[in-house]
């Protein structure tokens, strides 16, 4: 065990399975004292070697009672220890008797609360699923002090039970049996219940002393049971040298300041007996939109709700095609505490599709998140209670057994990662706290390490980790939608009111530098008229005759209105550049997001690049090595022998340069020759240099030619990524559980005289996916191995270069699913003969 605090939690788990309503942590670092015993010199001669908070005095016991020294060959003996600080752990619970404490606690690795490997602990008096194990309790007070005492009585009993030994003893001692245990009993005059486990002479008694070292150590503590009161079931008490020290409490006060929070049941499938689904619900708060570090951006969120507590809005979220097809459920409550309301619900065997290692399903268990907005617009966005400080004193998202904490690091759940590589809507660390709820009864199969260090990385744990991660990313999408499904509705009233509807962003850009050009001549006209009125003016001034200044002003009111008339429809040209403004402007803002969001991706196809370069050389050397080592060896004896072998260096080397083949086309120096290319004919070569591959996972592909096909001018790498895309999307869930058997595969390309589909005969895609298939970091893939939601993001932004398309078919195949990708290619038709 690494620390004394977690020595402790393995005793005060003993105390909870025995029954004890609470449990009490005394620490009293000044505490003196001493036990005394005599035995025989054979005996205790080899252990009278002191500590520093244990001094250690051997002596007969004439010389205390002033008799005689004994002449026997093997003469009593006593020892004296003077101890130095002490710890009592104190329960309530059932007590050990004599004979418990003989032979059960005295017993290394001895424990009544064993079980076969497998099968559930089996449940106390009260109900509980013990969760003590192994004796662990006994042997982690080593690293707390040197003396272990035990007092222990059950109900009624009319003496208390005791037992002691020294740890130190173990380094004199041969074998355990010679280590000098003590076992005594004394009346129980006061009716005492319970257990007391008594550690004296304590390690690091400087550390202990120190009051802030003290105060960590006792928050530390403090925090290895449930801070939530929804979750604690087992009140444990810290005092340190008189000081008592409580655990920051997760009351309902500080929950009701979350601005949202999301919760989870993980339970066996009320259809399917054999299966199990995670439920998972997310809740928000008005204030999850208007507390944002974008003052401008707050200011217009609390304009929406402030109007008619948000009605129009939620009106419109709860209409949103997108958003109703992504999720089971969408609920609203316009006025209420939480106004939005989200479902979701994931079978076990979809959570784990896909997943090359065995995973376990851990049995059912509970858990929730709650996310605080104060990092981003100041304590007042939360609740004064609120702070950042206090939640970092609750300790962040754990992982609770039965109300008590298991370690598992401080952002076991990646959050971090989600915040560099992610959104900025989704959850932050230290704005986020939680738990996820096991229990000893439904999750036995979930092993703790002997060091208490989080749990066995079994097939069980492998499960547990996969769901709560899908716990995670539906609470990182949940907020991320519902949030910028406001941004998408402010863009829309944004549009609305500057008659900007319809207009695209190559138009708007257009108007921006139309207007600029008229503003640029309204303004040199209305210099010209400024120009012009001073001097008419000083002009019509000189005039002496009324008649001629009149015959002046005439005609220079006849030249402004000329001038009004140009500038006029010079005005004329700009009336669309409000419009246009809002347009460009969201634009920017959506691809500013965008290329944030991709820069990451960026710098690892930057990384293949430099990879690409070194592994042609490499594999160059290769080349030139084997055949070498082929000549050298020709005609020997070890000929026949490394044939085979240089057999398979070859075709490895030929499986890594086609694999680095597939990355040059892809670099910018590539993409800007066009060629003309016969669509069928490429798609068909393509098909041919992945025969081997296709045939391996039991795939049959073919190209169908329609209408003659289809011969485009296009840049030949570009129509290699979106062929690539589209083909290894169907390859992969070809491989599916829900896809036909080997041999029964297939991927079909069409190709007519506009474009080509691309279909084929896997499960087809996700019904919830039909809107935002071709968003960024959109994937039904499981893994970040399988696929990051890039892919079609590319696609289309390529075909959108050369004018082109890309769009899912509304047909459905037999299990009610879309599966035809179609990519309209019209744009780039050469229409030259050969």
């Amino acid at each position: 065990m690494t620390d004394p605090e977690q020595a402790i939690l393995e005793i005060v788990k003993n105390a909870y399975d025995a029954d004890s309503k609470d449990c009490t942590i005394e620490v009293d670092t000044r505490a003196t004292g001493t036990l005394e015993h005599t035995s025989v010199a054979s005996a205790l001669s080899r252990f009278g070697e002191s500590t520093d908070t244990v001094e250690v005095e051997l002596f007969t016991p004439e010389e205390h009672s002033g008799q005689e020294a004994s002449d026997e060959s093997d003469p009593p003996l006593s020892r004296r220890l003077s101890y130095t600080g002490k710890i009592c752990i104190r329960d309530k619970g059932d007590g050990l008797s004599a004979e418990a404490v003989r032979d059960s606690w005295l017993v290394v690795s001895n424990s009544i609360k064993r079980v076969e490997s497998g099968m559930p602990k089996p449940k106390t008096d009260e109900g509980r699923t013990p969760l003590g194990d192994k004796g662990l309790g006994r042997l982690g007070t080593m690293r707390l002090g040197d003396i272990l005492l035990l007092r222990s009585a059950q109900e009624g009993s009319s003496t208390i039970n005791i037992a002691w030994f020294r740890w130190k003893d173990c380094d004199g001692a041969e074998t355990l049996d010679s280590i000098p245990v003590q076992i005594s009993a004394e009346p129980n005059t006061g009716g005492f219940k319970g257990t007391e486990v008594i550690v004296l002479g304590l390690n690091d008694l400087a550390k202990w002393r120190d009051e802030r070292r003290a105060a960590e150590i006792a928050f530390s503590i403090a925090a290895i049971v449930s801070p939530f009161e929804s979750i604690k079931t087992f009140p444990v008490s810290v005092r340190i040298d008189g000081k008592s020290y409580d655990m920051e409490q997760v009351t309902s006060d500080l929950l009701a300041q979350a601005v949202s929070s999301f919760d989870f049941k993980f339970q066996k499938d009320d259809g399917q007996s054999d299966d199990y689904r995670l439920v998972a619900k997310a809740t928000f708060r008005q204030s999850v939109f208007t507390a944002s570090a974008n003052p401008e951006a707050a200011d217009r969120a609390r304009s929406v709700f402030s109007k008619d507590h948000g009605e129009e809005f939620l009106a419109w979220l709860k209409q949103s095609k997108k958003l109703n097809k992504k999720y089971d459920s969408l609920e609203i409550s316009p006025g209420g505490d939480w106004v939005i309301e989200i479902e979701d619900q994931t079978p076990f065997s979809r959570i784990t599709k896909g997943n090359q290692s065995v995973i376990g399903n851990p049995g059912q268990f509970s858990g929730a998140l709650h996310y605080f907005n104060f990092g981003r617009s100041g304590p007042a966005a939360a609740g004064s209670g609120a702070t950042s400080a206090r939640l970092k004193r609750v300790g962040g998202i754990a992982i609770l057994r039965d109300g008590f904490r298991v370690r598992a690091g401080d952002d076991w759940l990646d959050l971090a990662r989600s915040m560099t590589s992610g959104s900025t809507y989704h959850l932050r660390v230290d704005n986020t706290i939680g738990y996820f709820a096991l229990s000893g009864e439904h999750n036995f199969r979930l092993t703790e390490k002997s060091d208490r260090e989080g749990f066995v990385g079994d097939q069980y744990y492998r499960g547990f980790e996969e769901i709560a991660k899908k716990c995670r990313d539906f609470s990182n999408k949940a907020q991320e939608d519902v949030r910028r499904g406001l941004d998408q509705y402010l863009r829309e009233i944004e549009i609305s009111e500057n008659n900007a509807a319809g207009m695209s962003s190559k138009a708007a850009v257009k108007t921006v530098k139309s207007s600029a050009s008229s503003i640029s001549a309204a303004a040199k006209t209305v210099s010209a008229i400024a120009e012009t009125q001073r001097t008419a003016i000083a002009t019509l001034n000189s005039k002496v005759s009324p008649l001629e200044r009149a015959d002046e002003a005439l005609d220079l009111a006849q030249q402004n209105l000329e001038t009004m008339e140009k500038l006029a429809a010079d005005f004329d040209k700009m009336r669309d550049l409000a419009a246009a403004g809002a347009v460009v402007a969201q634009e920017i803002g959506m691809r500013s997001e965008q290329v944030a969001a991709l820069v990451e991706s960026a710098a690892v196809g930057l990384a293949a690049r430099g990879l690409t370069h070194e592994l042609h050389t490499h594999l160059s050397e290769i080349e030139r090595s084997t055949s070498f080592i082929r000549k050298t060896l020709q005609g020997t004896e070890f000929s026949e022998k490394i044939r085979p072998q240089l057999r398979y260096i070859d075709l490895a080397r030929r499986a890594m340069s086609g694999a680095a083949a597939q990355i040059d086309p892809m670099l910018p120096r590539t993409r800007a020759v066009k060629e003309r290319l016969d669509v069928a004919n490429f798609i068909g070569e393509y098909f041919a240099a992945r025969k081997s591959d296709l045939e391996r996972e039991g795939t049959r592909a073919e190209v169908v030619r329609l209408d003659g096909g289809l011969v485009v001018r296009m840049n030949r790498n570009r129509l290699l990524q979106v062929v690539d895309n589209l083909v290894l999307n169907s390859r992969y869930w070809l491989q599916d559980d829900g896809a036909p058997v080997s041999g029964d595969r297939h991927i079909r390309a069409t190709v007519d005289s506009r474009g080509f589909t691309i279909s084929d005969n896997g499960p087809g895609v996700e019904p919830k996916l039909e809107e935002t298939l071709f968003e960024l970091f959109v994937t039904e893939k499981p893994n970040s191995e399988a696929g990051q939601g890039l892919g079609l993001y590319i696609t289309t932004q390529l075909l959108q270069l050369d004018g082109c398309t890309i769009e899912l078919l509304d047909e459905r195949n037999g299990k009610g699913r879309r599966h035809k990708f179609r990519v309209d290619l019209s744009k780039l038709v050469d229409t030259k003969a050969d």
